[in-house]
């Protein structure tokens, strides 16, 4: 069994879902972005591993899902779209990415 979520990370460098910077209750901004994660657990939903991020490019994801061959190998796809910081809509839409992994949890390509 796989199980994939997004996750949320905070620092200064990264840009928000909006491509813009939110404030923070102290007049702070909070700027995040989203990552894919994933986990394996065995058939009792005991982890087997610990839990590691799917895609590889900066994007900001959205939407995960994740389809196991008979061979335990998983594709995981989700949306996503560029990371950018600007005052006015972005002009780009969201695309659909995806990354193959073996049965070890090993990345069979770039996303």
């Amino acid at each position: 069994m796989v199980w994939i979520s997004e996750r949320f990370k905070t620092t200064a460098f990264d840009t928000g879902p909006s491509g813009l910077p939110e404030p923070d209750g102290s007049g702070g901004l909070l700027i995040y972005d989203v990552d894919v994660y994933a986990r394996i657990y065995d058939a009792a939903g005991a982890p087997i591993a610990d839990e590691f991020k799917v895609n590889s490019m900066a994007n900001l994801c959205a939407n995960p899902v994740v389809s196991v061959t008979p061979d335990d190998s998983f594709l995981v796809a989700w949306t996503g779209k560029p990371n950018q910081v600007t005052t006015s809509p972005p002009s780009d839409g969201w695309d659909i990415f995806g990354r193959m992994f073996g049965s070890d949890r090993s990345p069979k390509g770039s996303d």
